[in-house]
């Protein structure tokens, strides 16, 4: 009997711990400290690039890459991330803008893959067609994502074709401070601890 109920009080333990820390809104995604300014979604961290007053300003996919050095281009895992690029876009840029994606076409494999863990792509949102509805050769296919859209485009890397740029990188997890959590369940010292008055 005792071991029956084993597996339900470590999850109800862990659920009251996890609880606790994120009710009180202690847990902290910490995005890097380099001078720019970047936004959390999910558990990871973008930042728009931008030029002066709003000015949409366009780079090639290499001056991108090297925008984004030491994080990674724009990876979009999921359509609700897609969504949040396609809802943000608008208060970053003025107008349209089409937003270079981090991935490349895997010859060996026949796919794309994101540059960021070199996983194949299990969410897409290609434009009408798919990736393989083009002329251009898979090799020279860089992808865009259309900010008023969210839908994707093939485009030619040869073309030197100008796009906005997000950087990202995972968000770091903080944990709280012990003393933070105290409050939430009574520990050693404070289990037989008086009452303070008020």
């Amino acid at each position: 009997m005792e071991s029956s109920t084993r597996p339900f009080t470590l999850f109800y333990t862990v659920f009251l711990i996890l609880t606790c820390r994120y009710a009180r809104g202690e847990d902290a995604l910490d995005c890097p400290a380099d001078g720019r300014t970047w936004l959390t979604f999910g558990l990871n961290c973008y930042h728009f690039v931008h030029g002066e007053e709003d000015v949409a300003k366009s780079y090639t996919i290499e001056n991108a890459k090297e925008m984004c050095k030491g994080y990674e281009l724009l990876t979009v895992k999921s359509a609700e991330e897609n969504d949040f690029i396609v809802k943000y876009s608008p208060f970053v840029w003025k107008g349209k803008m089409n937003v270079w994606l981090g991935m490349y076409y895997d010859s060996d494999e026949d796919v794309f893959k994101w540059h960021d863990d070199n996983s194949v792509l299990r969410y897409n949102n290609w434009e009408d067609g798919g990736y393989d509805d083009t002329d251009l050769p898979l090799m020279d296919t860089c992808v865009a994502l259309h900010s008023n859209t969210g839908k994707w485009e093939n485009i030619s890397c040869a073309d030197e074709p100008e796009n906005g740029v997000v950087c990202q990188t995972k968000a770091l997890w903080t944990p709280p401070p012990r003393e933070k959590l105290v409050a939430c369940w009574p520990t050693k010292e404070t289990r037989h601890s008086p009452p303070k008055a008020s």
